[in-house]
């Protein structure tokens, strides 16, 4: 497991849990004992037999002491969990993620970790002498514990000083306060509730909640409809791309699996990774499914989250489901060679302002002379825009098939030069909104009037002479879903005259 988490060090450990009698066990699911990581008490949870009535082993995280935690908690962890083979520890199978854990989280892991008969196959190595041993790798944030640390002895020392002037002077307060300097948190938590009333506990508690942020999430559901699945060739296979709260992304599947395991994997992936600035970031929650064409009750989704990055620019299943299980034609997950598969993504409004308030302090820069124009240039026009500008990338119908990509002005400026006007035709479809003007001489769109923004020009950004242009940022509108990408890609500020353009 890597050692850094975004540029903060990470402590971890290993735990190993070696379970006895594995066969024998009679609970739906069995706990280990707790263990702790930066402070922090987590236990394996697994369900020997299986959940939700499918015959997998299923495997989690937990953490041991959610109990009795105040309400509004929350701590990060990037994990491995590990069955490991007795026999060669080369086939041990391991499964990474993230997950920041809450109350309403409190475990995370993975219900389809590995299929149960090949779990208790005797030739496999798995369990040996009905042994069998379980490994989990935790790191968190060494960061992320002094802040926890900081914001609760901030928080306490306020409580002390409300409570009652006896609670305050006594010798246990002043043991409280070496222990907050020595101990783990969460005894100095706990030695410290036991010098308060009933009342006063629940107040603290109270106030502990009211002090957690929260944060919006905006979310879109993302069908993939995988055509002659069994006569894919890639060892890799994208879908369009597709747009959540400005982010672009797609979904990647390996349909003969990766590594040589026989699993199909199944990964989230920003799409426009490499046209990114150095050090970007991005979080999201999702989950992934391999759609039943049967039954829907049987359509298999994992969830989890990830912090993108450059370094982790997709994240994902290894083993998702075994291949076995995926192409047998009596499942349903594969009807007349088609996959159907979905990702949920949702992304923090917060997040989102963010990067717009990134783009308009990139976008507010003195604006320059820019002229262009067709091939022929018999049209000639000149438009006054920053040197930096962010294009668009359009997949509908008709910009896919012309590859344009354009920077969009507001309309006043924008100027047509000369006799250009006569050289101008124009095509338009659909709804007829668009007005897609070219040249009739050489045909080239130079620039056009776009559906999205009724006030502003498309400029084609390959059309502007060289020398005034020193950056193009490209970013992508999903045409295709057209209503939904014009109301989470804010494209419509682009012409607007206070927007920096």
């Amino acid at each position: 497991m890597e050692n850094q988490k975004e540029g903060h060090e990470l402590i971890s450990m290993t735990y190993t849990w070696t379970i006895d009698n594995f066969s024998k066990l009679k609970t739906r699911k069995h706990y280990s004992d707790g263990f702790v990581v930066g402070d922090f008490k987590w236990r394996i949870v697994v369900y020997p037999k299986g959940s939700n009535g499918r015959q997998f082993l299923s495997m989690y995280l937990n953490v041991a002491d959610a109990s009795k935690l105040p309400s509004g908690w929350s701590r990060y962890a990037e994990f491995t969990l590990t069955v490991v083979n007795q026999f060669n520890s080369d086939k041990s199978i391991t499964i990474d993620t993230q997950h920041q854990f809450s109350a309403k989280k409190s475990d995370w892991g993975f219900t389809s970790f590995m299929p149960l008969n090949e779990l208790y196959d005797q030739n496999e190595g798995y369990i040996v002498d009905d042994i069998c041993i379980v490994e989990a790798e935790v790191a968190v944030s060494k960061a992320d514990i002094k802040v926890l640390k900081d914001q609760e002895t901030a928080f306490l020392e306020q409580e002390l000083q409300k409570c009652d002037s006896q609670t305050v002077q006594s010798p246990r307060s002043e043991q409280l306060r070496r222990v907050e300097l020595t101990g783990p948190t969460d005894a100095f938590v706990g030695l410290w509730l036991a010098t308060l009333s009933p009342p006063q506990i629940s107040k603290v508690y109270k106030n502990m909640e009211n002090q957690q942020p929260g944060h919006e999430l905006i979310s879109m559901t993302y069908t993939w409809t995988i055509d002659n699945f069994s006569k894919l060739n890639t060892q890799k296979h994208y879908s369009d791309g597709f747009v959540v709260g400005d982010f672009k992304w797609r979904i990647v599947v390996y349909p003969k699996g990766s590594n040589g395991k026989q699993y199909l994997s199944m990964y989230l992936n920003v799409a426009d990774a490499s046209k990114l600035p150095s050090g970007w970031s991005r979080y999201a929650e999702f989950t992934l499914t391999v759609v039943n064409q049967f039954n829907g009750d049987k359509s298999i989704t994992i969830d989890t989250q990830h912090q993108f990055s450059a370094k982790k620019s997709d994240w994902g299943f290894t083993s998702f489901m075994p291949l076995s299980e995926l192409f047998d034609q009596n499942e349903g997950y594969i009807v007349d060679d088609i996959c159907v598969v979905e990702a949920e993504v949702a992304v923090s409004k917060a997040d989102i302002k963010v990067l717009k308030d990134q783009e308009t302090a990139f976008l507010e820069q003195e604006l320059q002379i820019h002229d262009g124009g067709c091939h022929c240039k018999n049209v000639r026009w000149r438009v006054q825009a920053p040197a930096k500008v962010v294009a668009w990338s359009c997949n509908c119908s008709n910009c896919s098939m012309r590859g344009n990509t354009n920077f969009i002005v507001p309309s006043e400026r924008f100027e047509l030069l000369g006799n250009s006007e006569q050289f101008l035709t124009t095509y338009s479809f659909g709804t007829h909104t668009a007005k897609h003007t070219f040249c009739k001489v050489c045909g080239i769109t130079s620039f056009y009037y776009l559906r999205s923004n009724p006030d502003g020009v498309a400029i084609t950004y390959k059309c502007v002479d060289l020398g005034t242009l020193t950056y193009v940022e490209v970013k992508y509108f999903d045409g295709k879903n057209w209503e939904n990408s014009y109301n989470q890609s804010n494209i419509a500020s682009q012409s607007k005259v206070d927007s920096g353009n």
